[in-house]
């Protein structure tokens, strides 16, 4: 007769079991996420955040917003990752490879801004699927890295329990609940689960897919997050695998390391279409926090901020409106969290005696120094004076390493716990109380008293509310003191807890004098868990608390904002997509902020990338005189604002006529007639906004009758802010420029822009004589002309803009970019996969292993077997 599975069955979670895995996996997120899956709010920011199509954020919306308790910076998610995936996704739905967006800042290089991930697969699917898929993917992550992790850890030896619960916590603890929609960590958080499993694999057992699997891991790692991000997360693989390897018994652990690392340096040669734009925009380009040595020694995580790694909700404070602009404090200077339980079992995990020890103690070793060099403690602030990690901002940017690495060694002590737990002390044997049930009841009776504590130092919140949540933590305590359980279903208990823990410290955006509530209803159902341990309790406390998520949502006045598309287009684009033609637009309080343009496809002067071109930013800076703030963040303030451009326009108005500014965008009814001269700017229309037209702005492209050339930028920078340079018939050029015979340019002939695509250009021209044609667009490595097929040279004119001398014979230019750093970069890639199909292919038998799970052996050939008798 067929055994039947039961229910506390630890196989329940065993590799067997994948798709049932899987599966609660997946429940378990439906339930911490409700509102998003089943009630039509949605985690997009844009949808979230003020400002972008309108002033006051997405066209026509009339739902919810969210109550500003997210204390860290979502700006980068709002106004520039979901708009910018917008964009890739209509590229690659093009058959585009997207090197170049046209669409802000007078053109900038896309995908060599690396933290677009416009080359991560998954990021890739997710830009495809459009901006209302984008919670699927966004919950897609969580999933992938939980399950990932789960079988990573049973590959450690942590039995099916402590696997799980490790799984719990890859989910809804770390860097997830915080940084879920900044995909520049939440995409790393996804790989590290599915490299470190992969890796696993291969330092067990030599196959020719497990080898090509590492170098894809590998490859998709480095393509997943930005720079900073990836170095730290390399930095956990690669102890990790020295771990593997060397701490192990084992033979031929030099040729294993040796393959691992040559299967990891080919995915690295199969990123090189990316880190070879990278490096060359890093070497032409400006970084808003410099690129410099000391970036591994700024802004030190206080002690303080520092506590937030064990009680989330320390920092959980409610500070008014949400704000448009950056507040990089409280839990970006974490990144990340443990929690209560987790921080315990991850000690446990070190000393308790367990197979997977050595993984526990690595793992938390590697999380501890980390966070001590974060609050640059020495020695371990040391780290940050290391090569490439003294380029990196740890305190946010290492999160995903370090908090994966510490949960690790949670699993590993959870696992190691169950164990322990079925055995009484002497002294509690009399009393039949079982001490593991003890340990756990009480460790998390006072985890939520220290919470009810924290909670009422928080001034915003109701007093009597926090109190009573004190009370019922110290019930919590007190039963988990008295309580009998039986051992059986301590795991069912203590991971429900766990799941219980996790859903007090995920963000909902509630106003926060509400949340004590639902606060007090989790821990009503942790003492049930302590009064009634049963298995049955535990499925009765997961249930409630989906009722309870759900109930608090729908009751909620303000909260995650309702699903829909934040790029909606309003009435006030028919007027610009008539009108406009090839010129630029320029938005200011906030409409169209940043990178918004790109997702509607319009041109925009303004810019907010991760890197921009040097030139350009300091055309912003030293000839519009834009300051605040930095010049790379220049995203049309309003007055009285970081980032007001209301003077640099009154005072440089012939600059902004030069690269094709047509168009302001301002709030509806806006009074800036002593802002914008009267003479320049007449208002074209006062519907839901007010658009202000430049009556003397330039063509897109014309000639020049003449030049100047300067010594430096230095010079051409004070020309262009004098104003004292006729720019429609003078350009600045440098020293290297060819003569040219000077004479009065022809206003009849301008050149005719016939095609304007992302990635090129084509213009109609006519000449009598050579001459100087200026197109208002950045001039960057990369970009190509020709003239009826035949080569011209590009020249750098006005010390940021694209020029080239064209001759009476030409009648059309073309621009077309085509970098060479991405041309060798695919050289490179197509080269590594070369190998890498040889090395998996071919490498010879004798050189391949295989280690058993209770006996590491390797596997020899026929010859060395025969030569060993």
């Amino acid at each position: 007769m067929k055994k039947k599975t039961g229910l506390n069955d630890n196989s329940l979670f065993g590799l067997r079991n994948v798709g049932r895995t899987a599966l609660i996996y997946l429940i378990l997120i439906f339930g911490m996420y409700a509102p998003i899956v089943f009630l039509g709010k949605t985690l997009v920011m844009s949808m979230n955040y003020p400002r972008g199509v309108m002033p006051t954020g997405p066209w026509n919306y009339q739902g919810r917003l969210p109550a500003n308790n997210l204390c860290l910076d979502k700006m980068p998610q709002s106004y520039f990752e979901a708009p910018i995936d917008e964009f890739t996704g209509y590229l690659l739905k093009r058959a585009k490879v997207p090197l170049w967006n046209p669409y802000q800042g007078a053109g900038q290089p896309l995908a060599a801004q690396y933290s677009t991930r416009s080359f991560f697969i998954y990021q890739m699917l997710q830009d495809v699927s459009g901006v209302r898929t984008y919670d699927l993917f966004y919950l897609g992550r969580i999933f992938l890295a939980a399950t990932f992790f789960h079988f990573f850890l049973l590959l450690l030896g942590i039995g099916p329990w402590g696997a799980f619960a490790g799984g719990i916590y890859a989910a809804f603890s770390g860097t997830f609940p915080w940084f879920l929609t900044l995909q520049q960590l939440s995409n790393a958080t996804l790989m590290l689960p599915v490299t470190l499993f992969f890796i696993t694999l291969l330092c067990r057992k030599f196959t020719p897919w497990r080898f090509v699997l590492v170098s894809l891991c590998v490859n998709q790692t480095l393509l997943a997050a930005n720079p900073e991000v990836t170095i730290f997360s390399a930095f956990l693989v690669g102890v990790f695998v020295i771990c593997e390897i060397f701490f192990n018994s084992g033979p031929s652990k030099f040729t294993r390391f040796g393959f691992v690392a040559f299967s990891a340096i080919l995915g690295l040669g199969l990123s090189m279409p990316l880190i070879l734009p990278f490096k060359e925009l890093v070497e032409l380009g400006f970084h808003q926090h410099g690129v410099s040595n000391h970036m591994g020694f700024r802004d030190p995580t206080t002690f303080s901020h520092a506590l937030n790694i064990l009680l989330p909700t320390k920092d959980w404070y409610y500070l008014g409106v949400m704000p448009d602009v950056a507040m990089n404090s409280l839990w970006d200077m974490t990144g990340g969290f443990l929690g209560f339980s987790a921080l315990v079992f991850g000690f446990l995990g070190c000393f308790l005696i367990h197979p997977a020890r050595k993984y526990a103690r690595m793992g938390m070793a590697f999380a501890i120094c980390l966070v001590l060099k974060n609050m640059l403690i020495p020695p371990f602030s040391w780290i940050g004076a290391l090569p490439l990690f003294n380029l990196a901002w740890s305190q946010r940017w290492a999160s995903p390493s370090w908090t994966v690495a510490a949960m690790i060694a949670a699993g590993a002590g959870f696992d190691g716990w169950l164990r322990l737990a079925p055995h009484h002390l002497a002294w509690i044997k009399s009393k039949k109380w079982d001490n593991g049930s003890f340990l756990v009841q009480s460790l998390w009776g006072l985890a939520w008293l220290s919470v009810a504590i924290l909670l009422i130092q928080t001034h915003q919140d109701p007093l009597p509310v926090n109190i009573g949540l004190a009370l019922v933590g110290l019930l919590a305590l007190t039963i988990g003191v008295l309580s009998i359980t039986r051992p059986k279903d301590l795991p069912w208990v203590a991971l429900t807890l766990i799941y219980l823990e996790c859903w007090l410290y995920l963000p909902r955006a509630y106003v926060f004098d509400k949340l004590p509530i639902g606060f007090a209803v989790v821990c009503l159902l942790s003492c049930l868990l302590a009064a009634f341990p049963r298995r049955a309790t535990a499925f009765f406390s997961l249930a409630a608390i989906f009722i309870t998520t759900g109930l608090l949502d729908v009751g909620a006045k303000v909260g995650w904002a309702e699903k829909g598309d934040p790029f909606q287009k309003a009435p006030y684009f028919d007027f610009l997509k008539d009108k406009l033609g090839f010129h630029r637009i320029m938005g200011s309080h906030g409409i169209l902020i940043a990178s918004y343009s790109s997702a509607v496809r319009m041109n925009d002067f303004q810019s907010g990338p991760s890197i921009a071109i040097d030139d350009f930013s300091q055309f912003l800076y030293w000839a519009l005189e834009i300051r605040p703030p930095e010049p790379l963040t220049f995203r049309g303030g309003a007055p009285g604002d970081r980032g007001n451009i209301f003077p640099s326009l009154g005072k440089h108005t012939d600059l902004y006529s030069l690269v094709g500014v047509k168009y302001l965008l301002a709030p509806a009814k806006a009074d800036l007639d002593r802002y914008l001269p009267k003479d320049r700017y007449e208002k074209v229309y006062d519907k839901e906004i007010s658009i202000f037209e430049n009556k003397k702005v330039l063509p897109r492209a014309f000639f020049v009758s003449s030049v100047i050339r300067s010594s430096g930028p230095e010079q051409t920078w004070r020309l262009l802010r004098e104003g004292k340079v006729n720019l429609r018939e003078i350009a600045i050029v440098d020293q290297s420029f060819p003569d040219l015979a000077e004479g009065k340019t022809n206003q009849t002939l301008l050149p005719t822009v016939e095609s304007f695509d992302v990635d090129s250009a084509t213009l109609s021209v006519s000449t009598t004589e050579p001459r100087l044609m200026l197109f208002s667009d950045n001039y960057y490595p990369g970009w190509k002309a020709s003239g009826d097929g035949h080569d011209l040279a590009v020249y750098k004119v006005d010390g940021f803009l694209r020029g080239v001398i064209v001759t009476p014979e030409i009648r059309s230019v073309k621009f077309v970019y085509q970098p060479e750093s991405y041309r060798r970069g695919i050289k490179f890639a197509a080269a590594s996969l070369l190998l890498l199909l040889v090395t998996a292919v071919f490498t010879p038998t004798h050189l391949r292993w295989s280690l058993s799970p209770g006996r590491e052996s390797r596997r020899r050939s026929p010859r060395r077997a025969h030569l060993s008798k």
